[in-house]
């Protein structure tokens, strides 16, 4: 999976994720997501999945998902 965004003021960023297997990684994603809100409740409210968790230290708990971001 590859993002890309540009702000207003034209600063861009990219990202990649990648791993083996789409579905089992979104399984886990989805697994991991609902365990960390049963153990340690996120802020109230509709969140984005960014919000509720730090990101690096969530990707780095998926087994087999290497990543990277660059500005």
């Amino acid at each position: 999976m590859v993002a890309e965004a540009t702000c207003v003021g034209g600063r861009r960023a990219s990202g990649w994720a990648r791993g083996t297997d789409s579905d089992g990684t979104t399984a886990t994603i989805v697994v991991a997501g609902a365990t960390r809100l049963i153990k340690d409740a996120a802020e109230p409210g509709v969140l984005a999945p960014a919000r509720a968790f730090d990101p690096a230290e969530f990707l780095n708990s998926l087994p087999g998902v290497s990543w990277a971001v660059t500005d």
